[in-house]
């Protein structure tokens, strides 16, 4: 069975700029995930994949995806993409608790 990755951050020895806030959350999570927090993706697809910042010109709004192992690949991370399950499985698995 053939593994499937997504690239979850390029660049691994870029400096961090100072306006570059949504890569040093990136790899806040990355730290997390690597320190066993559990991660869930959401696939989205780029009107423009050059553009800067991305705009979302859709999302799968039906399924969630578990992550899994992150292995680095030349400069980039790299995160194992694990089966999706219905968005309304893990709505119903992630209930708040009431008192």
């Amino acid at each position: 069975m053939n593994k499937q990755f997504v690239r979850v951050l390029r660049g691994v020895s870029n400096q961090l700029g100072p306006h570059e806030h949504g890569r040093r959350e990136r790899m806040e999570h990355i730290a997390r995930i690597r320190n066993g927090a559990p991660c869930f993706l959401i696939m989205c697809e780029a009107e423009d994949t050059a553009a800067r910042p991305r705009r979302v010109r859709r999302f799968n709004a039906k399924q969630v995806f578990s992550g899994g192992a992150i292995k680095q690949i030349d400069d980039d991370l790299w995160m194992e993409l694990l089966p999706g399950f219905s968005i309304d499985a893990f709505a119903a698995q992630k209930q708040p608790k009431k008192r």
